[in-house]
């Protein structure tokens, strides 16, 4: 669903670490630099957004992913502030609409999906 759009951001991301960097700099390093930079969006669908934003989605056993949810709600509260008249769906579309403070990947996933990109490209 969105992980071409996220795995196409990270490698963006990566890319411009590289330059950065000014030449070499190992994949597992180059993954964790990565995952703390901010992200293009939260790469989640409107009815996830929904489920999070109204508290009925279950709290996520991965600490990542509690952590994403925490970032979603605090966003939505900083909307609902801004915008006191919006409804629960314009709040939803708003946060949608918003980059994500990082990448709510393990360092050894944006590893494996740097190592699968450069197999592509072979």
């Amino acid at each position: 669903m969105h992980k071409p759009e996220r795995d196409a951001d990270l490698l963006c991301v990566c890319e411009a670490l590289r330059r950065e960097a000014g030449g070499y700099i190992a994949i597992t390093r180059l993954a964790g630099l990565a995952i703390r930079r901010s992200a293009g969006s939260f790469y989640l669908s409107e009815r996830k957004y929904t489920d999070i934003i109204t508290r009925r989605a279950l709290t996520p056993k991965s600490p990542l992913k509690r952590e994403m949810h925490a970032d979603i709600l605090a966003l939505a509260d900083r909307l609902r502030s801004a915008h006191p008249q919006a409804g629960t769906r314009a709040i939803v579309r708003m946060a949608a609409a918003q980059g994500a403070p990082r990448f709510y990947l393990s360092g050894r996933r944006a590893a494996d999906i740097l190592y699968a990109s450069l197999k592509t490209k072979r």
